[in-house]
Formats: structure tokens, C-alpha cells, sequence
């Protein structure tokens, strides 16, 4: 596997947003894939064919393969986060075989087990406290509705909300900036073609807005640096990847092309460049080329780091 890093100027639409805010819905999200404790997220890959995760390290500009032992992710899912509080990244998966989360922590290098949910649940853990430590959370689907079962690392207690129904997908994000990850949903409506988010804002309360179309993807983020989630949308249109991004700061539209359907491309946002907003980015597992464009400049950064066949860990925040 190659280790070089390209970058190189393009000429394209920078939009300079300037605020004082601190960014912690993305900083929360860089450090479940911050394996060095640089302030940037790592590209890091799975790989099913040997059972192990391949990460390329950000931090002292140089680059180093870093394989731990092997985690099967047949019937599981992906579950990053920071489960220890040392602003480091934590390999973890969700087993839907026991309904139990194996998280393996940066600070011990000790492997612990939580059981939480039922097998047919879904993986959603955040920071929802906002003590800086991700919390374990399923969303557990019921007589038509979600449930959101969460575990807070502050207290160890578990908080169960009924919110979304059944066809929803889920997007938990910090959407009114407050350190907190809130409940939310996205639900398509087939009539009309209209994608709806539904968001239960823990600082100020029920929020629902039009954004996207069916089939359009949601990749949230905090694209323009201001602390909280932005709603953002990727749109397959003619084989090309087009980013839509209703931004908190003035409700203005941000949008870019990077990356497309046609190239099998896996949408990949997180801070990469390390200045707390999220960076519009795409893997291309044909070539294994991360290309990513820094929120600091416009400009793109090139990273080689992948097969095919390999997943992105970054993938996993996109709906």
C-alpha cells in the first residue's frame, strides 16, 4: 500500500466564513477517526479480506501503517468514537449476533464489551451529554416509531426517547451548537420527492426543515466552522457528486461538485486539515485515492491509502 501525499492548487469557489464560535460538533466526530491526537481525522480503511484496519496517521507529517489485531465485521457495524475521553480514536464495532458493542480503547489498549439493544438495531453513538466522551446508543425500531436507547457516560444511566418512525434514517448531529449531539432523523417522502429533517434540538427544542430530494445522501458536518451541524446533502446528478449545504451561519447555500457515482466514489467528510470545520471529501476505492478539499483554502489534498473492496471508516457518518 502506498503512503505518498500530493497536494496541489485548483482554481475553485472559496467561501471565507469568519466566526467565533468553538467548532465542537466536528472536533467531536475528527476524534473517533484521530488516531495520533493531532486535531485531524486519519483516513483509515477496513478491510474484510484480512479482517484488519489499516490507518494512515496524520500527525508529524509522517505516514505510518498501523495495524491492530483483527476485528471480523461480518454482521456488525461500525461503531467510532472516543469511549475513553483521551481525544483519541477508538476501534469499536456493534455485533448484531449479541447486540453488543467491542471497543478496544487508545488509552489501555484494553478490549470492553456493552451490551445494549436487540439485534436488529442500529449503531449510533455520539457525545449526547457533552462531557467529550462518546456515549454508547442504538436506535431500536418498534411498532412503527424509533427508539433511541443511550447510555451517558456522565451519569452511566440510560435514557430512552421514542422520536422518528420506522422508514426514517437516522443523523444525529449538534444542530443548535450547544456541545451536545441531538436525536435526529431524515424521512423521504415518495409523493412528493422531498427529503424532511426532523431534528430534537436538546438546547432549544423540535426543528424540522425541506432539505434534499429522494434519494439524495446526507452527510452532516459542520462545513462552515460555526459549532454546529449543517444540513448537507450529496446528489448523484449525471454521474457526478454534488454537495448541497444549508449553512447555520446565515442560512446561505453552500455548493460544490467533488467526486461522482460514475467513479463508485464514498463520500468521506470530516476535518482533515485540523481547523475544526468539516472538509467536503470522496474515496475512490478504484484507485484509492482520497481527495479532499480544506475547508482552510479551497485547495485539494491527495492521499493514496486503499483497495478495492476495502471501506472507508469516514463512510460511516453518511446516510
Amino acid at each position: 500500500m502506498r503512503t505518498t501525499r500530493i497536494v496541489s492548487k485548483v482554481s475553485v469557489c472559496l467561501i471565507f466564513v469568519i466566526c467565533s464560535f468553538s467548532a465542537n460538533a466536528q472536533r467531536s466526530l475528527t476524534k473517533a477517526i484521530d488516531f495520533d491526537r493531532d486535531g485531524k481525522a486519519d483516513p483509515v480503511v477496513y478491510r474484510g479480506r484480512d479482517h484488519r484496519w489499516y490507518i494512515l496517521k496524520s500527525g508529524g507529517g509522517n505516514f505510518t501503517l498501523h495495524i491492530n489485531e483483527n476485528y471480523n465485521i461480518v454482521n456488525a457495524s461500525f461503531a467510532p468514537g472516543d469511549y475513553d475521553g483521551d481525544s483519541k480514536g477508538d476501534i469499536c464495532i456493534w455485533k448484531d449476533s449479541d447486540a453488543t458493542f467491542y471497543c478496544l480503547l487508545s488509552s489501555t489498549g484494553a478490549l470492553i464489551t456493552k451490551q445494549l439493544g436487540d439485534t436488529t438495531d442500529e449503531p449510533v453513538s455520539r457525545d449526547y451529554d457533552g462531557d467529550g466522551i462518546t456515549d454508547f446508543a442504538v436506535v431500536h425500531s418498534q411498532d412503527g416509531s424509533k427508539i433511541w436507547k443511550i447510555i451517558q457516560s456522565k451519569t452511566n444511566t440510560q435514557i430512552t426517547t421514542q422520536f422518528g418512525i420506522a422508514t426514517d434514517c437516522t443523523v444525529p448531529g449538534d444542530y443548535d451548537g450547544d456541545g451536545k449531539f441531538d436525536i435526529a432523523v431524515i424521512r423521504q417522502d415518495n409523493n412528493n420527492g422531498l427529503t424532511t429533517f426532523h431534528i430534537l434540538r436538546s438546547s432549544s427544542g423540535y426543528w424540522v426543515v425541506n432539505w434534499g430530494v429522494t434519494d439524495d445522501l446526507a452527510v452532516p458536518g459542520d462545513y462552515d466552522g460555526d459549532g454546529k451541524t449543517d444540513l448537507a446533502i450529496v446528489r448523484d446528478y449525471d454521474g457526478y457528486f454534488y454537495w448541497y449545504i444549508l449553512k447555520s451561519t446565515d442560512s446561505g447555500l453552500l455548493l460544490q461538485q467533488v467526486g461522482g457515482g460514475r467513479f463508485r466514489d464514498y463520500p468521506v467528510q470530516n476535518d482533515y486539515d485540523g481547523d475544526g470545520t468539516t472538509d467536503i471529501a470522496v474515496w475512490r476505492p478504484s484507485t484509492g485515492i482520497w481527495y479532499i478539499r480544506k475547508s482552510q483554502n479551497g485547495e485539494f489534498m491527495y492521499y493514496y491509502w486503499g483497495v478495492l473492496k476495502d471501506f472507508p471508516l469516514a463512510g460511516t457518518d453518511v446516510h
